[in-house]
């Protein structure tokens, strides 16, 4: 086997050792971009999905205020109305109250809805 000097190499074949290294060195960089990428894209999916939960968790917790502030609302009438029954004798204060529980949830959705668009707005 006879020996190599480094001199003595031909320029040809160090031509083509750096293109292939070039090749090989941007296959590698290709695919390392694509892993980055894929990993980006399943982030932002997860990110996604994460925040479609949040969006209808707020929307039950904001359906649920809505009746627990009816539920204060019309509770509050009673009390108020309690002293009135004796005063009173057409309508009881159970059919009040009874005719009050959709105005006043209609009142907390509406102000839930406007509380919601200002918020949107900002």
């Amino acid at each position: 086997m006879p020996l190599c000097r480094p001199n003595t190499i031909p320029r040809q074949r160090l031509e083509q050792v750096a293109e292939h290294s070039y090749q090989a060195t941007s296959l590698l960089r290709t695919r390392i971009e694509t892993v980055v990428e894929q990993q980006s894209r399943d982030l932002l999916q997860s990110m996604d999905r994460r925040t479609d939960l949040q969006l209808r968790l707020q929307h039950t917790v904001e359906g649920l205020s809505v009746v627990a502030i009816t539920y204060y609302v019309v509770g509050l009438l009673h009390y108020l109305l309690d002293p009135f029954a004796t005063f009173v004798r057409p309508l009881s204060v159970n059919a009040v109250v009874a005719i009050a529980v959709p105005v006043a949830g209609a009142f907390s959705w509406i102000a839930l809805k406007t509380v919601r668009k200002s918020h949107a707005r900002l």
